[in-house]
């Protein structure tokens, strides 16, 4: 589950599912490969309910696939499928509450491997070829795991809860929920080198081209805050506060762009430079029930998720900069992570 969404998910019955697309579920159908121009979209679910699953969207037909690990290899995800990440070959999908990481072929999502005997996983960051670390709730480690084979080949200990990772040259930067704080660790080693302290639990964190993290953190109800942080001197540049009843909630980071994007609880959807200092107005304001997720391609297309009431079929919708809207597609339950091919 989401960390702002970490709750039991009430038990109520699944409520009609709404799409103005074409479709490609019926399992007669021969099952498309993946288009050159689309995305999956990471549906978790429900907890405890295993309905967790992957959308697949064609940009170039308009063909929207739901379920689309099922379809292609004859058995359900699992329960709450956290996260993706994409190494040169393979996915990696994180599933939560089952406990392991389905391995799938990047060309056309055939399953390769399950790596089994996880905690509570929450996300990947590949280390090499064949190795990614991987983040928990409940070890109180980061795994090492072996991709390839399928093997956890060792851990290393932090303080509690372990959220999202980048890895910038030889360090993986590690979000760290209970200790507020960034954890260095020397991916040559597997040993924490450094640490940085924040004054709030961190959660989203990303790197951009001139080699800075950005960084979100918040408290449950309270104030919420994006750090930049500089991976030369390791210490905070800047960093903006959002109020309580304007959180920030999201944020997208187009590879080698020059800007940031931001969406806030309300739906404000902000814009700004890398190397800027202000925040300004936002550029337009998304009409959403439940915002769960967010990408931005290379064009500045904007995609937001929407999880509507968590427990229907939720909504990925694609806006201009402008705040149009381009299309609206039905996704799987609760939408949490959009990823490009």
């Amino acid at each position: 589950m989401k960390r702002a969404g970490l709750m039991l998910f009430v038990s109520i019955q699944l409520m009609g599912i709404y799409s103005c697309d074409k479709k490609n579920n019926d399992p007669n159908d021969p099952i498309a490969p993946p288009s050159e121009k689309g995305f999956y979209v990471v549906c978790e679910g429900n907890f405890n309910w295993g309905n967790a699953s992957i959308s697949n969207y064609n940009e170039n037909n308009g063909v929207l696939t739901n379920d689309y690990f099922e379809l292609v290899n004859n058995f359900t995800l699992g329960d709450v499928a956290q996260s993706i990440f994409e190494t040169d070959n393979e996915y990696l999908i994180v599933v939560n509450n089952s406990s392991k990481i389905e391995v799938v072929n990047k060309s056309d999502f055939t399953s390769l491997i399950t790596i089994t005997g996880l905690g509570s996983p929450r996300y990947c960051q590949s280390i090499n070829d064949s190795i990614a670390y991987v983040s928990d709730i409940l070890n109180n480690a980061i795994s090492i795991v072996n991709f390839k084979t399928g093997n956890i080949d060792g851990n290393i200990p932090v303080a509690g809860w372990s959220e999202q990772m980048v890895k910038h040259a030889d360090s993986v930067y590690v979000s760290l929920y209970d200790s507020q704080s960034i954890a260095i660790i020397n991916s040559l080693t597997n040993s924490i080198v450094g640490e940085i302290a924040l004054d709030l639990p961190p959660s989203i964190i990303r790197l951009d081209k001139n080699g800075k993290l950005w960084v979100t953190a918040s408290e449950w109800g309270g104030v919420s805050k994006l750090y930049r942080i500089d991976t030369s001197t390791r210490t905070i540049e800047n960093e903006w506060e959002f109020t309580p009843d304007n959180s920030l909630y999201q944020i997208a980071l187009p590879e080698n762009g020059n800007y940031i994007y931001l969406a806030t609880s309300i739906g404000e959807i902000y814009k700004f430079s890398i190397m800027g200092s202000f925040i300004i107005a936002p550029i337009f304001t998304a009409n959403l029930n439940s915002l769960y997720c967010m990408n931005v391609n290379e064009e500045g297309e904007i995609y937001l998720g929407d999880a509507m009431d968590y427990v229907q079929n939720g909504t990925i919708s694609k806006y201009n900069e402008s705040g149009s809207m381009l299309y609206s597609i039905t996704s799987g339950i609760n939408p949490n992570t959009i990823i490009f091919r």
